[in-house]
């Protein structure tokens, strides 16, 4: 009989949690954890994947009637309100989705963290594969209102690729620092979506910036100013509806802070990651 042989599993010596090679082998976990959370969320739903499709709908509806027919707001443009309400409400919700989803993917797969050993960072990666999926079929939505409303569409949606990557660079970093704190403090699960909720109406989902800065006076404009939503969520708008950016400047910060925030959630996740098992 010939000897065992043995594995020996070594911690990392890395900073960050992100390894290329030893993701790519465990290409096919990663997949089926994406696939087991799409066909779980709306495996008992009577209207199925309709939801998907309702959502953004609806919340481009809401917005439109509570910012544009109550508060009065009208855009500079002539593009419809509704179309402007529904691309800040798809870019809101592709954030806000991978951030809540990927903070709860470590309590939620508890069991598997502690028996089975497997790069943890693939439980908040798997996460972004159902947001990406809700986006698609929103911007197949306002792709359509495009037509429908006869807005005209300019090469600046060549861009779109690359905020919805920064959003989500943003929103995975973010998720990763909350994940690694909420296995030991549960108190983040019970936060997060507070501060999401708060954070559809400081962000400018269903109202210009512009029009913040101007009602908001200079004592409050900070406040807006370092959210890091702000830019992107009018850099998407431009590069989909042509909407006008209130600054370029701004857009710049909101990138810098996505990749600051997405290297330091790797940092913490490392950090914090051998204790996982133990702690969870």
């Amino acid at each position: 009989m010939s000897d065992p042989t043995w594995h020996i599993i070594r911690p990392k010596q890395s900073l960050v949690a992100f390894d290329p090679a030893e993701l790519w082998r465990f290409r096919d976990l990663l997949n089926n954890l994406a696939l087991r959370d799409i066909r779980l969320r709306y495996r008992q739903a009577a209207l199925g994947i309709i939801w998907v499709i309702f959502q953004p709908l609806v919340g481009g509806v809401i917005f439109t009637i509570l910012f544009n027919k109550v508060a009065g707001i009208e855009l500079q443009s002539k593009i419809p309100y509704f179309l402007f309400a529904l691309v800040g409400f798809a870019t809101w919700s592709s954030f806000s989705g991978t951030f809540s989803k990927s903070s709860m993917s470590l309590v939620q797969n508890a069991q598997m963290i502690s028996k089975v050993f497997f790069p943890r960072i693939i439980l908040p990666l798997s996460t972004i594969y159902g947001t990406l999926l809700d986006f698609a079929i929103a911007l197949t939505a306002v792709l359509i209102g495009l037509v429908i409303f006869q807005v005209p569409i300019t090469l600046a949606i060549l861009t779109f690729p690359l905020w919805l990557l920064v959003i989500q660079i943003l929103a995975l970093g973010l998720g990763m620092m909350a994940g690694a704190v909420s296995v030991s403090y549960r108190d983040v699960q019970y936060a997060l979506p507070v501060l999401l909720s708060m954070g559809t109406f400081a962000s400018p989902v269903g109202y210009p910036l512009v029009n913040a800065m101007v009602k908001v006076g200079p004592s409050l404009q900070p406040f807006f100013l370092i959210n890091p939503m702000s830019g992107l969520i009018d850099a998407m708008r431009w590069s989909l509806l042509g909407e006008p950016v209130y600054s370029w400047g701004l857009v710049g910060y909101n990138v810098a802070f996505a990749l600051v925030a997405f290297l330091l959630g790797m940092v913490v996740f490392r950090k914090l990651e051998r204790r996982f098992a133990d702690v969870i």
